[in-house]
């Protein structure tokens, strides 16, 4: 086995997970919470954690994937949060 050989190897996974998430470029979904509920506003928040689990799940052990995961729990996170905000200054 050569340098390349193991240099594909190592690159496999992250090759993999990049294939991933490139399935679910494009896909939305939308959350309905209360703005002037907090619990309402965190259970969106668990709802839309666990449609990227759905999602991901199977694939959360790939670097990539586990990564990329994690940042899109925080943008969903910060994303719902910004909108109560937003209708509740209306």
């Amino acid at each position: 086995m050569g340098f390349s050989d193991d240099l594909k190897k190592m690159l496999a996974p992250y090759q993999q997970g990049l294939e991933i998430l490139q399935s679910m470029q494009g896909e939305q979904r939308e959350f309905q919470f209360d703005p002037y509920e907090d619990a309402s506003i965190e259970a969106a928040i668990a709802e839309g954690y666990c449609w990227i689990d759905d999602r991901l799940g199977t694939h959360m052990n790939n670097p990539v994937v586990g990564a990329a995961a994690a940042s899109f729990k925080e943008q969903l996170a910060q994303n719902i949060r910004q909108r109560a905000e937003q209708l509740r200054a209306r």
